[in-house]
């Protein structure tokens, strides 16, 4: 009860503390996790694209020889996408040259889309949530084709992870591989290949093309790493479609290390190119740093104010540990105490501190999604959402975070005060005269 007037403080200052690091923390860990459900993939995970575009195709050798050179590389497969106009817009995308488009039937199109969209009424655009069609979601693509078309063989299956025995078959007959139903029109995919840009109408008029049927076979699974379908060389031959090189997959027995990547970087750099590499890794958030310093500034502070409270609390306790020396008590009596002590004030602070600093997060992210999902309901209403987007605000609790500061944190300070703890007391002098 003496040492109160100091306990209350210190107490305090853990409190304020871990309560604001906890809060950080909190809100920290909820948001990463936000961002790791969103992270979508480019590719498996180690695997590595080259991809190239209008006149860095010149350049698509060297920069393969570069990475077979610094990566890990097990297996490549090339790719082509198709072009329409002549053949310089292979390399050169020019005003003579057009593009390829992959038609989507009505029936699969966002009823919540379009002009149509408008007519919908408030009820019936929340019940677009639940339909497919517009819950879809572009998936980003390591090499970006147009209308999501690659030309390319069952090699491209392995080095994307599909495996589909189905899918390789079809193309092992010629058939292309579609991986968005939404584009499957009566067993056939339908591509136009619109015309040169330079005759595109200006009144939003119907883009004009020639449109090709090719028969599909729609494979399952979600992950299509952003493809709409992979046609082999004879389809593509078949329907008269003419293709260019467009890159590469690689798949790699390890994921390369930081030194490899940095060479390649170099090497891609001497080479002068715009070619891209890509390399999945995953997602690289930078949570856990956070975390980290959070955990340690709060530890710090904890240690810190628990150390000088016990510190003065054996001020103030020496003539009573004097006395329990004069009796012959044991010399870890005094360190037990002094342990004991700077832990409880630790373990006090630290405990309300998590409490204090948890609530205010979890209040913070719940506001947060109710403001979110308000929005979302405002753009229904107001006619301009399709379904897609629902907002999605997760709540994460940084356990491991909350048990170092609740438990080590603590149990670290005990000890610490315990070990600068001197076992006897200093023995006084006793003044002359």
């Amino acid at each position: 009860v003496r040492n109160r007037g100091r306990t209350a403080p210190a107490v305090a200052a853990v409190l304020a503390a871990v309560a604001g690091s906890v809060a950080v923390a909190t809100y920290a860990a909820s948001h990463s996790q936000e961002d790791r459900q969103a992270y979508q993939a480019q590719l498996p995970r180690g695997a590595v694209a080259v991809s190239a575009y209008d006149d860095s195709v010149l350049d698509l050798g060297r920069v393969r020889a570069a990475v077979e050179k610094d990566y890990p590389v097990t297996g490549r497969v090339d790719v082509s996408q198709v072009y329409v106009g002549p053949a310089s817009c292979a390399v050169n995308h020019g005003p003579d040259c057009g593009f390829v488009q992959a038609v989507m039937p009505t029936a699969s199109a966002c009823p919540g889309v379009g002009p149509s969209g408008l007519k919908l009424s408030v009820a019936q655009r929340e019940a677009l949530v639940h339909d497919w069609r517009c819950t879809r979601r572009a998936s980003p693509s390591a090499i970006s084709a147009e209308g999501g078309i690659l030309v390319g063989g069952p090699g491209v299956l392995h080095a994307l992870g599909i495996r589909d025995g189905a899918a390789e078959q079809a193309l092992a007959r010629g058939e292309t591989v579609l991986f968005d139903r939404a584009y499957a029109d009566h067993g056939t995919l339908r591509i136009k290949l619109v015309a040169a840009t330079s005759k595109m109408p200006e009144d939003g008029a119907e883009l004009p093309g020639k449109v090709k049927a090719l028969p599909v076979y729609v494979a399952g699974g979600d992950q299509a790493y952003g493809l709409t379908a992979l046609v082999p060389q004879r389809a593509a031959d078949a329907a008269g479609l003419t293709a260019a090189p467009v890159g590469s997959y690689y798949t790699t027995a390890r994921m390369p290390s930081s030194a490899e990547r940095q060479a390649l970087n170099s090497d891609v750099a001497k080479i002068g190119t715009r070619a891209e590499v890509y390399l999945e890794r995953g997602y690289t958030g930078n949570g856990g740093v956070i975390l980290l310093a959070l955990t340690i500034f709060a530890g710090v502070i904890t240690i810190g104010a628990a150390g000088i409270t016990t510190g003065l609390a054996q001020a103030d306790a020496e003539p009573d540990l004097r006395t329990l020396a004069a009796i012959g008590a044991a010399g870890r009596v005094r360190r037990t105490l002094s342990g004991f002590q700077c832990a409880v004030v630790a373990a006090m602070g630290a405990v309300l501190g998590v409490v204090a600093g948890v609530l205010p997060a979890i209040a913070l992210r719940r506001l947060e999604r109710r403001q979110r999902w308000a929005d979302f309901r405002r753009a229904l209403v107001q006619g301009w959402g399709d379904g897609n987007g629902v907002p999605h605000v997760p709540l994460a609790i940084p356990w491991g975070t909350l048990a170092t500061l609740v438990v080590l944190v603590p149990l670290g300070a005990g000890l610490l005060a315990a070990l600068v703890t001197r076992s006897r007391p200093e023995l006084g002098r006793r003044a002359e005269g």
